[in-house]
């Protein structure tokens, strides 16, 4: 990315649980160091008016309310992954990727493995390396993903709109030198649909209610003990 252009619009959120890949994905100060709180979404022109639409709707997600779920394909090794994301209040973030979830609210933070219930007071980025993504899926790294390949485009970006889900998406694709890649965005900044040489990201569910369950910390529940009286038996 070239650090020389002039801002056109920043626009920096609280943590991001929400919503790139960790090695496929080239970007700057993300939030990639383990325990780091990663930024929602920071952005900056392109020079394509397109290209700056979606980008400056990515820029307004610390303003949705939604739960969404998405499969995430790697193309390389043909591995799906289920994620997904919830949006309650601007502090409020929860990004699931497999069996791990961060959780972020206001200044608490929390990487969980959802099959044990097992939670660390930080975020850990490393937990879902394994699958090649990052806590900042749907900000932070999909505005650097996207700011990389216009750098490197072949040819003028174009610009289509989509229903996905039951809910208006603008598109755009931007040629590369292996292949275009589209991105769609809903106008509240959620992704809806990414579509690349390398992966694909493709939307299986979306709601603007809230999903709580999202927020739990897994299936295994820890309660404190509690004193109780044996049963009486007859005799």
């Amino acid at each position: 990315m070239d650090n020389r252009r002039a801002p056109h619009t920043r626009l920096r959120g609280h943590p991001l649980i929400g919503g790139a890949l960790l090695v496929l994905f080239v970007f700057a100060g993300s939030g990639c160091l383990t325990g780091s709180r990663p930024t929602l979404a920071e952005v900056t022109a392109t020079g394509n008016a397109d290209v700056d639409d979606v980008l400056s709707r990515i820029g307004q997600l610390s303003t949705a309310r939604y739960s969404a779920h998405y499969d995430v394909l790697l193309r390389y090794g043909d591995i799906t992954t289920p994620v997904s994301a919830s949006q309650s209040d601007g502090d409020r973030r929860s990004l699931t990727i497999g069996d791990i979830r961060y959780v972020v609210h206001g200044q608490v933070t929390k990487t969980c493995v959802m099959s044990t219930a097992e939670c660390v007071p930080r975020i850990d980025p490393t937990r879902v390396s394994d699958v090649q993504m990052t806590p900042d899926f749907f900000g932070t790294s999909l505005i650097a993903r996207i700011e990389l390949d216009v750098s490197r485009a072949g040819g003028q970006p174009t610009v289509t709109s989509e229903e996905i889900q039951g809910q208006q998406a603008t598109c755009v694709a931007i040629p590369v030198a292996d292949g275009a890649t589209t991105y769609c965005v809903l106008d509240n900044g959620v992704l809806a649909r990414l579509d690349a040489p390398d992966l694909a990201v493709t939307m299986t569910g979306y709601s603007s209610d809230v999903d709580e369950t999202l927020y739990a910390e897994g299936t295994t529940t820890t309660t404190a003990a509690v004193e109780s009286t044996p049963p009486t038996t007859a005799g």
